[in-house]
């Protein structure tokens, strides 16, 4: 008797809610079937079995409860998948078992929150025996490879998840140690749902690459295989080819000689020479003289003492950094903030020999333009100093304005 109730309440019920349109028709079934959750190392699998009824996305809920009409709002939506998929992965990140829902949402977003145990929920609550980290969500990269096309390098790689962030690395020196890929150029983050890349790289130049999961590299957790996510041999554009650029322009055919005419051939008149000359040298006029000494003097009062370094706030050693930051911030205290001019030259040169992020690269160029002041090359200061006046006027109009004081004496 007991078994025949249980049979009999889920189709009653589906009776009283019109799923069941009447005798003649066939039956609407807007809801999977065969929903089950397992447990597969440190994720839960979920699989069912679609309904030919109805096509529409599938939202997958998760409870600490298993799932009913009264407890539904206070369920998680966890996931969503379109129509055809009979799958999920939910990786929680605590050790609470949970019990799952599969809901189809057809037209108009209209979505049947129908829960049928056995069929679209569960009845037994899954769980994890352990905490997942950071370390069992990462993505782990493998099969790292290079190859020349045309102008640019391709990087390809495999990952083993689709939905985590990516970053790629690049340095002129095989990337083996944590110093290594300080000293490295971020060249871009990513999906790692994408598995290549390609650089238009400078030619003639070794590059090595290194791709690791983004969040890792930030808790500094760093772990370097060659061969997996970096690579062993490098990767060079040839130099010297025109890969990429317009060809030569062809060379017009030779002008006909200049017939120069000094005379009028109607009337016999000199005409002049018909070459460019030089205007005729004549002494200066006394208010033209007054008027660029006026232009050239210098006023002792504009004369103003030489700025002082400066260092942005982001690149002192007070500032955490990684990457690209932590190699500026590293260079400016070996050489820029103990005044050596000459190495501090050299390693900002080197450092912007290379791809960099766009603020990185303008912070560098303000400190090699204070560098080439301090040199006393001020035409090289001033162009340094043209490139960022956009970015950061305050910090640059102070050195033109004594650049230029220092031109006109």
């Amino acid at each position: 008797m007991k078994n025949r109730v249980a049979f009999l309440f889920p189709l009653l019920f589906l009776l009283c809610s019109g799923w069941v349109i009447s005798q003649d028709q066939a039956v609407f079934a807007p809801f999977v079937s065969r929903l089950q959750a397992v447990l597969e190392k440190d994720t839960i699998k979920l699989t069912w079995k679609n309904t030919d009824d109805i096509k529409g996305k599938l939202f997958i809920y998760r409870h600490t409860e298993e799932i009913t009409a009264e407890n539904f709002p206070q369920s998680m939506k966890i996931g969503e998948v379109e129509s055809g998929v009979e799958s999920y992965s939910d990786k929680p990140l605590d050790t609470r078992s949970y019990y799952y829902a599969v809901l189809i949402q057809g037209q108009g977003e209209k979505l049947y929150n129908l829960f049928i145990p056995f069929r679209n929920k569960t009845t037994l609550a899954v769980g994890r025996d352990r905490i997942i980290t950071e370390e069992d969500l990462a993505v782990r990269i493998t099969k790292i490879s290079t190859a020349l096309q045309n102008d640019f390098i391709t990087l390809t790689f495999t990952s083993s998840a689709a939905e985590r962030e990516i970053s790629i690395y690049r340095n002129t020196v095989p990337i083996r140690s944590t110093a290594d890929l300080m000293q490295s150029a971020s060249l871009k983050t990513m999906s790692s749902s994408k598995t290549s890349m390609q650089d238009y790289a400078i030619p003639g130049i070794n590059y090595y690459y290194a791709v690791l999961d983004t969040t890792m590299v930030k808790l500094g957790k760093i772990s370097l295989k060659p061969g997996d996510n970096t690579t062993i041999l490098p990767a060079q554009i040839p130099a010297g080819s025109r890969i990429g650029l317009p060809g030569s322009n062809s060379s017009r055919p030779l002008p006909l000689p200049l017939f120069p005419l000094s005379y009028n051939l109607s009337t016999g008149t000199s005409l002049g020479s018909p070459y460019a000359s030089l205007p005729v040298e004549r002494q200066m006029d006394n208010k033209t003289r007054e008027a660029l000494y006026q232009i050239y003097r210098i006023n002792p009062e504009e004369k103003t003492e030489e700025p002082e370094p400066y260092v942005f706030p982001e690149d002192r050693p007070d500032k955490p950094a990684s990457g690209e930051a932590y190699a500026l911030q590293s260079l400016l205290q070996d050489s820029f903030e103990k005044q050596d001019w000459a190495k501090a030259g050299k390693d900002l040169e080197n450092f912007l020999s290379l791809h960099r992020s766009r603020d990185i690269e303008l912070r560098a160029h303000y400190y090699l333009g204070q560098v080439y002041f301090k040199q006393r090359n001020y035409e090289k200061s001033f162009m340094e100093f043209l490139l960022v006046e956009d970015v950061f006027y305050v910090e640059s109009v102070k050195w033109i304005d004594n650049i230029f004081r220092r031109l006109k004496s």
